[in-house]
């Protein structure tokens, strides 16, 4: 069979996006080169901040569930 047999719609649906939050930032003079000097390999400078970003939310979650008074 081929495709045309199998649907007659030939439309394909778009995967969808997986980063769909904005945010622009500014750094200090100096940091992107910072950034390239230790990024892995196949990581690009966006892959780095998203995954920092993601590690310092995780931390600060866990020290204010930590700091919260239990609910009597």
């Amino acid at each position: 069979m081929t495709a045309k047999e199998i649907s007659l719609n030939n439309r394909r649906m778009a995967r969808p996006k997986k980063f769909v939050e904005y945010m622009v930032a500014r750094f200090a003079v100096g940091t992107f080169a910072r950034v390239t000097a230790v990024l892995r390999s196949g990581e690009d400078r966006a892959d780095f901040v998203r995954e920092a970003v993601d590690r310092e939310l995780t931390q600060r979650e866990r020290t204010l569930k930590k700091e919260k008074p239990p609910v009597s």
